[in-house]
């Protein structure tokens, strides 16, 4: 499991060096998870201040709380595509190199 967080650790051997072209998906693929783990990390935040925390905000910031949410959810999604577009890209080049 904790092995697929990795980009080029997977099915290259350690004299292996990841090629120039997947090079830009690896990056890509560390942002879409780094994405992923700060709108979770955000998500729980806002929704702690949106619901167990709201009497102590102002009904404006009690709103932008509750917009947030959407927000910081959205990166979510926008962080699992573009780990979805790495890994399809360094796929698709492993199925060429069979």
């Amino acid at each position: 499991m904790w092995s697929s967080l990795h980009f080029s650790s997977l099915h290259l051997s350690s004299s292996q060096v990841l090629p120039a072209e997947l090079i830009g998906y690896q990056q890509l693929f560390v942002a879409g998870n780094w994405a992923m783990l700060l709108g979770l990390l955000m998500t729980l935040l806002s929704v702690v201040f949106s619901y167990t925390l709201a009497e102590q905000f102002s009904l404006l910031l009690q709103g932008l709380f509750h917009i947030s949410t959407l927000l910081w959810a959205t990166l979510i999604k926008f962080g699992f595509i573009m780990r979805f577009v790495a890994e399809n890209k360094r796929n698709q080049w492993l199925r060429q190199q069979a």
